[in-house]
This record gives C-alpha cells, structure tokens and sequence, in this order.
C-alpha cells in the first residue's frame, strides 16, 4: 500500500488529536476552502477542527497542508498567552516578569521565536485580546495555534495545562481603555485610530481589520453620502499596504497577504448587515462630521430618525399624519379575509400530520423533561421509528409514511446518538429505513441566534441556511434541537426577547422545510417536589413563559410514580434499592389542536449491542401503567420468596462459590420454591433469580448473592456466592 505524501503529518496530527481536535493549515491559513468543504461561509476555516481518526485523516492529506493546528476555546478547552518576543524588550521584560504563573503551564516555543502559553480555558469570562506590547489572548472566535511537532514549533515547558490563574492574569494585564488605545476588553471597544494602529503594527490584524470594515458602511462624506463600496474597500487597502506586515521579511506576511485578500469578502459583508439607505437628518450630520469619521451603527440611525434621549408620547395626530401619508388604499395581502359565506364555500386543506394528533407539519414542538430521564433515549426510539414508518410501536398514534430527520444533538458526539439509535433497530429487529440525518457535539455546536459587532441578538442566517438546506436535500420532515439552552449566544432563558428570537429562528425554519421543529428542554429544578411534579404542567419549561406560549406542541417526559399517597411512600423509599426511576411517562403539556394523548409508560432498559460494540445501551421499551404499578407488589413477593429460597440454598450447596449451573440445578430441583422446573436453567432462569439475589440476602446461616460476571458468556457468568455471617 502507497503511504500518502502527509504520512508523516497524518500521523503527528492522530497523535495530537487524542487529546484536542485538530485540523491542517499552512503558513497558519487554513488549507480547505468552504468551496472544497461544500460548506457555506463562516463553517470552515477552524471550525472543521475534529478528533475523529478517519476525519484526521481526510483533512491532513490535502496537497497544501503542512502544519497541526489546534482551535482554542470551548472546541478544545485551552486558551493561549501568545507572546512575540521580536515586538522589543518590552515583551522580554513582561515575560520575565511574569514567569511564576506562566511558567507552571505548559509552553511551545514558535517559528517566530515567540512562545505559547497553554492554559486550560475558562468559561464565564470575557478576554482582552492584548494583555501587553506583544502579547495577545487566543481564548476562542477565530484563534487557532500550530501544535508541535509542526515545524518550527516545538515543547518548551512539558507540564500539563493548568487552568488560567486569573487573579495573576488580570494583574499582568497592562491595557485598559483608558490608558491604552485600542484595547478595552473587545475590539468593539477600540477606537478607529486605535484599530488602525493595530493592523499598522500588525497586532491582531484579522480582528481589527474586520471591526473596521464592519464601521465602514456607517461612514460619511461631509455632504452626508455614503462611501461607495469600492471607496471602502480602498481605505482597507490602503491601511493594510501601511502595515509592518506587508514587508516580505516579516514573520507576519503570509498572514497578512491572506487578509489582504478578504478585504472585499469582509466589505461585501459588513453592507448586507448595515442599513445604508436611511437618509440622515442635519443633526445627525453635525454629530457626525464634529467627531471621529466611523460612528457606531445604532447612534447614526437614532439620530437620523429622532433626537437622542426620552421621547414624548405618541399622539392620534402623528398617527394620522402617518396614514395620511400612505395613499396606497389597496388590500393587504398580509391580511387574510373570511366571510360566513366564503368559509362555507370553500373545502379547507385538513391539518397534516406527522404523528397522527400528535406532530403536525411545519410545528414547533418541544419535549420537557429533567436531566437524565430519558429524552434523548426517546428521541432515538422516535426517529427510528418515523424512519421506518411505525410510531405504534413506542406507544404512539401512527404516522402517514416513513419519513426522514434531522438531528442537531448539541451535547453528544454524532457517533453517541448513532450508538443509541442501533440499539433501537437492535432492540426491533428493523432492517430497512429512510436517512437519519445528525449533527453531534464534535464538529461544533449548532446555533440559531448570534451575537452581532455591535452585541445585539440576531438569528444566525448562515446556519439557518446550512440547516435548511440539509433538511432539503434529505427532505426531512423532522427537525430536532437537543437541547435549547445551547441554540443561542444571548441565552437568557428568562427573558421573553431571547425566547423571541429564538421562536422567529424556528417558525422560519419550519416555514421553510415544511418539517416540524422539536427542542429538548430542561424542567425548572425543585428538589421540595416528587420527580413526576411537572407532568403534562405549562410549569414544565424553564425560564420564560414565552417558551410555553410559543409550542404548537409540548411534551413532558418524568419519573413515573404512583398516585396512591402509601404506594407513592414506599416508591419514594425504595427508588434507589429497585432503580425505579427507569419507569418514565410521556404526557401531553399543550398540544393547539386535537386531544391530548393518554399517558404512555416506558421502561428504561438496556439492549445488548453486537459483538465488539461495549457494554448494553439504553432504550425505551414500551410498558403500561400495570406494569409500573406491579413492581413494588412483584419485588415484596420475590423477597418474601428469595429468604426462603436462601435457605433451600445454604443447606443445598454449602458455603463458597458455586457457579457450575448444572450442579445447582441438580441440587435444588424439586425444592418449593426453586423456579425451574425442566431438566436444564436457562439465561431467563438466571436473570430472574438475579433480580431476587443481586443484592445479598440474609438466612440463618449467613448471606447469599448471586454475582453476574457480564465480561464472561458462559462458565463462570453466574455465581452464587454462600457466605458466612461474621458476628
């Protein structure tokens, strides 16, 4: 076999990526364009970062990739202290200063001469990107580092990464926005001469280029017009040609060709996301032409639209100025009309559904439940089956046809949920099924709503691209979100304008497939209430009732327990001793249209996979409420039965382990209360009596337990073990 011309790479970057994922540059400029990655903008570059071997594999055999980079932040859980020692004395003299927490972290040295700090990162803070002359933070965004052994870099310091100290940390750094320009916690922060001087030095190019190009189409002439986009890309151009970088000596050059390159892309940008057609009133114009050239988006259309500062209350006049205004007497197609006469006339198009009154088409969904009751669990049975065309088999109303989904699983790894939906087609022998399409953890989470350069909360249009563009291509009709507190970077699960925004995201969506949209989401904690309080309760979803409100459909998923108060006391008593939380119950919290489902019981158990894949993986196996019900009447009796039993068997075998089943057998058939009747036992024999003697149980002459040795398929499996009771 013909070794890859990468080999020796391919093979360095498996190494470094069973610790962190990883993926190819060169000259520190990602290797696959969004074009080869078939990708839209904004999903490559880092983001492809992965620790998948065969992924590994693929990505470093590109012809230009000769270099291991690793992204920092949450994708990796490190950050970087980058230190350029060629920026002067000044950084030496910080280092140095500084060695007694940067030295207790592990450290590589750089081709440039520099060395990277390598902390753990810290999540819950906001970084500076420059902590002092020549030294920057990569704590996440677009920061990524080459690993060793990639050429020219290589170990300094070999000790683990420790977590960033941050009382040492904020105390080194030099820089705040009033003593420094450019440099006040974000670039968003920095003033336009600041930035400037920060591509001029050639300090964190990319970040300060692209804050300025995202201020350019807020800029004007003294005669109040804007700059054309031509004109906004020659002002970027002309700042980069002024960098230090654009020297070919610099150790900054291939980056800063690389940047230069963008500067339309970012331009092209920054205008499809900035209004440039408000015309701007003199005041405004006085604002602007009386202080620095770029002013902050959100101040120039206040102040073409109205004065700054609290406004008077809105009067019937102005309002009827306004539709005086507006001649356009024609109907509103946004505004749908109904007669008695035309409804009666016309044959309405009838609800379709997914799940027969459960699921309609182009619905927001949601399923509620705690951490670990079960949802993902149930969503892998639920996706199965629509996959193969039978939801009668989880309890469910039937569905039309099998249908396609589409899984965002923000807290697993792809391979995670495909483990768990094998075990459903194990656990239903299912041969045949439509594509079941999912998104896990590793290849970055998926989110509906980002944050914008000035920080306002918008919905993310190129993932809501990427997402419908799949669910196109497979046809999904399904479309699910696990969980929801990740679908948002201004999350504030209390607040109904972050709800809001992310409903809109939904509804688009939805719109746009014609597929029903499904979130997972997370039940408020009361540790005061039984785990089954929140059934079929509007209480169910956490945070805003704006969540609630917006559900065409809501769901919950919760322990199971029964409503007699004594059954309810002994179920409370013995949870932990029978595992009783593996009975959960599905109920109908809201559905807009139809009747709610009656209650429908599953047990949580565990599916033995093939040979080679690892220990059983949980499913849901469909029950009833008899059947949760019997389990603490069915466990008392086999008590009852076990302590007689022990007895039987402490006289019948004798102290010590017995594990040779046919001995067993022999010794005990015909006693009262031995369940096997035939002239053999059998795996269901043994499962039974294991669940009577898992635990140890007591008779006269000591303890017996039956011992389940799971790594064995046969001899030696099962042991009883007959112990003596030291008193």
């Amino acid at each position: 076999m013909t070794k890859s011309k990468n080999y020796e790479l391919i093979k360095q970057a498996l190494i470094v990526g069973t610790r962190y994922p990883v993926f190819p540059t060169n000259q520190k400029v990602p290797c696959w364009s969004n074009k080869e990655l078939g990708v839209a903008a904004g999903q490559g570059g880092y983001k492809i970062a992965t620790q998948d071997p065969d992924e590994i594999r693929r990505l470093f055999s590109h012809k230009n990739a000769t270099e291991i980079a690793v992204p920092m932040g949450t994708m990796s859980g490190l950050l970087c202290v980058d230190v350029d020692l060629y920026k002067g004395e000044g950084t030496a003299e910080w280092m140095a200063a500084n060695q007694h927490w940067l030295g207790k972290t592990r450290a590589h040295k750089t081709r440039s001469g520099g060395v990277h700090y390598i902390f753990k990162h810290v999540s819950g803070e906001r970084f500076p990107a420059t902590i002092a002359p020549g030294v920057d933070l990569k704590a996440g965004g677009t920061g990524f580092v080459c690993w060793p052994p990639t050429e020219g870099y290589s170990l300094f310091n070999k000790k683990l990464p420790i977590e960033l100290p941050i009382a040492e940390f904020k105390a080194a750094h030099q820089y705040t926005s009033k003593n420094t320009p450019g440099v006040a916690g974000s670039f968003n922060d920095a003033s336009d001469a600041d930035l400037i001087a920060r591509v001029r030095e050639a300090d964190e190019l990319y970040p300060a280029l692209r804050t300025l190009s995202f201020r350019l189409p807020t800029r004007r002439k003294p005669d109040g017009k804007f700059f054309s986009i031509k004109e906004q890309v020659s002002v970027l151009v002309n700042i980069m040609h002024d960098s230090k970088a654009a020297a070919r000596e610099h150790p900054r050059h291939g980056d800063w060709l690389d940047r230069l390159d963008k500067v339309q892309t970012l331009v092209d940008s920054a205008n499809k996301k900035n209004d440039t057609t408000v015309e701007v009133s003199d005041r405004a114009l006085e604002t602007i032409n009386a202080g620095d050239a770029f002013i902050e988006t959100q101040k120039i259309i206040a102040a073409s639209v109205r004065p700054v500062g609290p406004q008077a209350e809105v009067t019937v006049k102005q309002i009827e100025q306004l539709l005086a205004d507006d001649e356009d007497d024609a109907p509103d197609p946004d505004y749908h009309v109904i007669t008695a006469q035309s409804t009666r006339a016309k044959t309405l198009e009838p609800i379709r559904w997914i799940v027969d009154g459960m699921i309609p088409e182009q619905s927001t969904v949601s399923l509620g439940g705690t951490s670990n009751v079960g949802k993902t669990r149930w969503l892998a049975s639920l996706v199965t089956a629509l996959a193969v065309g039978d939801t009668t088999r989880m309890g469910l109303p039937g569905c039309a046809a099998a249908i396609p989904s589409l899984w965002f699983a923000n807290e697993e790894r792809a391979a995670d949920i495909e483990r768990r939906i094998k075990a459903v087609v194990l656990q239903n022998a299912d041969s045949d099924s439509l594509p079941m399409v999912v998104r896990g953890k590793d290849t970055g989470m998926m989110r509906l709503v980002a944050l914008n350069e000035i920080g306002n909360a918008e919905i993310d249009m190129t993932n809501v691209t990427q997402i419908v563009k799949q669910a196109r291509r497979i046809k999904a009709k399904l479309i699910i979100f696990d969980p929801y507190v990740t679908l948002s970077d201004a999350m504030d699960e209390n607040s109904a304008v972050s709800a809001g925004t992310l409903t809109r995201a939904f509804i688009m969506i939805a719109s746009m497939t014609g597929a029903a949209v499904l979130h997972a989401h997370h039940t408020p904690k009361d540790r005061s209430k039984d785990g089954d309080w929140y059934r079929a309760d509007s209480g169910a979803w956490r945070g805003s009732g704006a969540i609630y409100s917006a559900l065409d459909c809501g769901y919950t998923l919760s322990p199971w327990m029964p409503k007699n108060s004594e059954e309810r006391k002994a179920w409370r008593n013995k949870t932990l001793d029978l595992n009783l939380g593996r009975w959960v119950v599905l109920d109908t919290g809201k559905i807009r249209e139809g009747a709610p489902l009656a209650p429908i019981v599953y047990e949580l158990t565990g599916q033995e996979m093939a040979e080679g894949e690892g220990s059983d993986i949980g499913v849901c196996t469909l029950r009833s409420e008899a059947d949760a019900a019997n389990v603490l009447l069915n466990a008392d009796v086999d008590k009852l039965v076990a302590s007689e039993m022990a007895e039987e068997l402490g006289a019948a075998l004798g102290y010590g382990k017995h594990s040779k089943l046919s001995d067993i057998h022999a010794r005990m058939q015909g006693k009262p209360t031995w369940p096997v009747s035939g002239d053999r036992m059998f795996p269901r024999d043994m499962l039974k009596l294991h669940d009577m003697f898992s635990v140890a149980v007591h008779w006269s002459g000591g303890t017996v337990q039956l011992v389940l040795n799971e790594t064995k398929k046969t001899n030696g499996r099962w042991t009883f073990n007959i112990e003596q009771e030291i008193t």
